[in-house]
């Protein structure tokens, strides 16, 4: 077994590996080149919004590696547009050293993952029987799902939003899933610049190093998982499919497009407020439904978010 290098595992120096580590510079060089200019393009970042005032209901929300201010006004102005009037807790779990870095410590996730649950277990205790979600963006859904695996047996989160996830696709879920109420969306997209192009070359948050990304195929069991397993996947673990049309622009921008306002409004919030998708989403077609109350009132729909 080899030393490590950028966080991927490296073999001996044949002609397969030299490749290997010529992918993964390659990918490593994609991070940096992405780092600058997306810092560049953004400028001043926005400031958040805290969402509402009911302290029965709590939502975390998890921008991605970099903490590039993604979402940082648009999920809680979004989830309040939805019918949302929960509180809304900007998590930050970035090294400060960079997108890449974020993605590929792996250690250090661990351990934000394991304060958020610590942080979580502490509202709890002050606000008994208070509804408590999570919203990730790329890498932050990866620490989200850490934070729920560290939650203490007598705690539990009511609904695990993965927003273009960089998780592997077939990462075993069934830990997080014991501490969920509800159910883990995950809102993906086969063009995802970034999970398709990047993530692969160097690593997904969870360190399995595999071409297949949640947030650019949707979730699915482990190869090794059971009968059972299977079964709770289907009924708890919803894949809704979003489309990135008329999104132009750096690429981490058309990655970041489920933090928009409006797809927020119209495809995250219902499930906080417990309503029904709409059946024709301004940014999302037909897919895999999650299975909502029939008396649920319909979300009001408008074009399709850019």
């Amino acid at each position: 077994m080899g030393h490590s290098l950028c966080g991927l595992q490296r073999s001996a120096w044949s002609s397969d590996g030299l490749a290997s580590v010529g992918l993964l510079g390659l990918g490593c060089v994609a991070i940096g080149l992405l780092s600058m200019s997306t810092g560049c393009i953004l400028g001043n970042r926005p400031q958040f919004v805290r969402g509402g005032d009911d302290t029965a209901q709590m939502t975390y929300y998890l921008d991605g590696a970099g903490n590039m201010g993604f979402g940082l006004e648009t999920v809680p102005l979004g989830l309040m547009d939805g019918g949302y009037t929960g509180q809304v807790d900007h998590f930050i779990w970035a090294t400060y050293l960079g997108p890449f870095i974020d993605q590929v410590s792996y250690s250090h996730n661990r351990s934000q993952g394991r304060r958020l649950a610590r942080k979580i277990q502490e509202y709890l205790d002050q606000h008994p029987g208070a509804s408590i979600n999570i919203i990730g963006l790329s890498a932050g859904s990866g620490v989200a799902v850490f934070a729920v695996e560290s939650l203490a047996p007598k705690h539990r989160v009511d609904n695990l939003i993965m927003l273009s996830s960089s998780l592997s696709a077939d990462y075993d879920l069934g830990r997080a899933l014991r501490c969920v109420r509800g159910g883990i969306y995950f809102f993906w997209s086969p063009n995802d610049p970034i999970l398709r192009g990047v993530v692969p070359l160097v690593g997904t948050v969870d360190r399995e190093n595999t071409s297949q990304v949640a947030g650019a195929t949707g979730a699915r069991p482990p190869v090794a998982a059971s009968r059972e397993t299977r079964q709770v996947y289907s009924q708890r673990v919803h894949n809704v499919r979003w489309y990135t049309n008329g999104i132009g622009g750096p690429l981490q921008l058309r990655h970041a497009g489920t933090t928009d306002r409006a797809f927020i409004r119209d495809m995250v919030a219902p499930i906080l407020v417990r309503r029904p998708l709409p059946e024709k989403s301004p940014s999302s077609r037909p897919g895999t439904r999650p299975p909502l109350p029939p008396t649920a009132r319909p979300v009001p729909t408008s074009g399709r978010v850019p």
